[in-house]
């Protein structure tokens, strides 16, 4: 939003899905039937009649009330440019991998409905490889993060502790409890650095993750911060060394990675681990590690190893600037989005 705001003058519009708060029972069986909406009903807004773009981030799931919206936009301003983000694609597998039997007849709505939203689209983005996507021409993109607004925090020099961190959703296809699995294997077979693993989110699977912190006895090695945003959340990144992005996107059938995480671990100035090739990473590339894409319990020893690589003997500060300068040239919101801008300026 603020990138587009130095090119053009953009309105934001919120659809707040949780607008009318907590569904009623009659809501819940009405959102299951074909035409209704899934939760708040898509409305339109008067501004749309003047606007010569609309970006749209994809929703959780497609739905009829959408699909109205869409029409109603094309009909009343014919010449105005919609543009959707498919912030993952393709994106039902991992739809599909969770809780199937609950989201089975969203998803099913979400099949029909985004074939009919497609006529109205005049591009997808995408950071996929695809050039098509329901038939629609898509714009390549990658993820990228405003660097302006993230503080890189004054660190200390590494000292023995190995602080991990994550910020997430927390999800089963981000596959952290390989990194739980691995640091309980680590000290069972008698490890002796002290290895803190910070969680930052507070989703489905956390208790889960507790269920294997209380197996392996790592209470004192991982620390459940649930949401954090703002100053709390930069006081985590301080004391944090190592990110941890997605581990598990085999199970999602993903084998790409454009991950907004990884973009804000290189904007705080920290080294992170990844199981999918990173997209604005060189191979060669010394800051981020790769571990295995299958669920083997993540190997400490290596991150031992690359925590040492990067820090032993060196200042935590100059190292914190080249990787977020790195990344600042690659993953900048006014670089990622650049072709988008192009697109929209075309014939203007």
């Amino acid at each position: 939003m603020k990138f587009f705001r130095t090119v053009c003058d953009v309105t934001l519009i919120n659809h707040d899905p949780n607008k009318n708060g907590a569904l009623s029972i009659f809501d819940k069986i009405k959102s299951r039937l074909p035409f209704m909406p899934i939760t708040t009903k898509w409305e339109y807004d008067e501004r749309f009649t003047s606007a010569d773009f609309i970006y749209i981030r994809r929703p959780s799931f497609f739905d009829h009330s959408l699909y109205n919206l869409l029409k109603k936009i094309k009909q009343k301003n014919p010449k105005v440019k919609i543009i959707l983000e498919h912030p993952t694609y393709p994106y039902l597998s991992q739809l599909m991998a969770h809780d199937f039997c609950k989201q089975s007849i969203f998803i099913l709505k979400d099949i029909i409905n985004h074939h009919l939203i497609a006529y109205y689209l005049d591009r997808i983005t995408t950071f996929s490889e695809h050039e098509e996507i329901a038939g629609v021409k898509t714009i390549r993109i990658m993820n990228g993060v405003d660097f302006s607004s993230i503080n890189m925090p004054v660190r200390e020099n590494a000292e023995d502790k190995i602080e991990l961190i994550e910020v997430s959703s927390v999800n089963f296809w981000h596959g952290y409890d390989r990194i739980l699995e691995g640091m309980g294997q680590y000290y069972i077979a008698g490890g002796k650095r002290n290895i803190i693993f910070n969680i930052v989110g507070d989703g489905m699977v956390i208790p889960q993750f507790k269920q294997i912190v209380e197996k392996y006895h790592l209470e004192d090695h991982v620390v459940f911060h649930g949401n954090k945003g703002g100053k709390e959340l930069e006081g985590i990144y301080r004391h944090s060394y190592i990110g941890i992005d997605a581990l598990g996107r085999h199970r999602s059938n993903n084998p790409t990675n454009s991950s907004l995480k990884s973009r804000e671990y290189v904007a705080y100035g920290i080294p992170f681990v990844a199981a999918v090739p990173i997209d604005f990473a060189e191979k060669d590339w010394p800051y981020v590690s790769y571990v295995p894409q299958d669920e083997s319990p993540i190997d400490m020893e290596q991150i031992i190893a690359f925590y040492d690589s990067i820090y032993r003997g060196k200042d935590a500060n100059v190292i914190a600037t080249e990787i977020r300068n790195y990344g600042k040239s690659r993953c900048d919101m006014s670089i990622t989005m650049q072709s988008v801008v192009d697109y929209i300026q075309e014939g203007n």
